[in-house]
């Protein structure tokens, strides 16, 4: 059903957005204003005494939000696209930016839908691991349910460099990023001039839209769309 959905979020984004509309203003088609409301589930305290509890919780209204790519270079670019909320209060302090999405995309002029259920977090696959069956085949499993096996086989080899897991690929404290700027820019440090605005005014590869989340006692089960300009 959601898959289904978001084809059919894909399909509605390229005819409204995209060909002979793709450089035409959608103010009409978008909205600034985001509906939650609160519902209602029962709890179970498993670690106490297994007793149940009618808990209220926030549930959004699913939205949707568009980006119109186009690339106006001579040479094929794969853009990484990344989307932050901050409450307007705090926009000003850089710690306070809240990353929601993340994602790449190849060259193209073309419209990317993506549903608000979209998030960074990344989960662990399960196609290369191992199977109970094939992790248990050479080893002893007690009933607790740990695992003795050969050490010297499984054990983790000494390395020499720094224990911490590096995303930019450098190793040693030596080693420079490999980019001009410093990763998670312009995030990494206080704002210019404490302000939001200075610091993305000379960014041309930015865009940012206010919306407004409205409690509501309920709302129907259509979603809202998010249009983002163009990059």
């Amino acid at each position: 059903m959601a898959h289904q959905q978001d084809i059919e979020a894909t399909k509605w984004g390229e005819q409204t957005f995209g060909g002979h509309n793709f450089h035409k203003e959608h103010g009409h088609h978008s909205t600034d204003v985001l509906e939650t409301k609160m519902k209602q589930r029962k709890h179970v305290w498993l670690e106490d005494d297994q007793s149940t509890q009618i808990i209220e919780y926030l549930f959004p209204r699913e939205w949707y939000y568009f980006f119109r790519i186009e690339n106006t270079s001579n040479r094929n670019i794969t853009v990484t696209f990344r989307v932050f909320v901050v409450p307007i209060d705090l926009c000003n302090s850089f710690n306070e930016w809240i990353e929601i999405d993340k994602f790449k995309q190849e060259n193209c002029r073309t419209v990317v839908a993506r549903d608000c259920d979209h998030d960074t977090a990344i989960t662990a696959g399960t196609k290369d691991k191992e199977s109970d069956e094939e992790l248990t085949k050479n080893n002893i499993v007690t009933a607790d349910g740990h695992s003795i096996c050969d050490w010297e086989k499984d054990k983790v080899p000494q390395v020499t460099r720094c224990g911490s897991l590096s995303f930019c690929g450098a190793e040693r404290p030596q080693d420079k990023y490999p980019d001009v700027r410093p990763m998670g820019y312009p995030f990494d440090r206080p704002f210019k001039d404490c302000s939001f605005e200075k610091t993305f005014a000379g960014l041309h590869n930015t865009a940012s839209k206010d919306v407004t989340i409205h409690w509501v006692d309920n709302y129907p089960d259509w979603c809202y769309s998010l249009n983002i300009q163009n990059i």
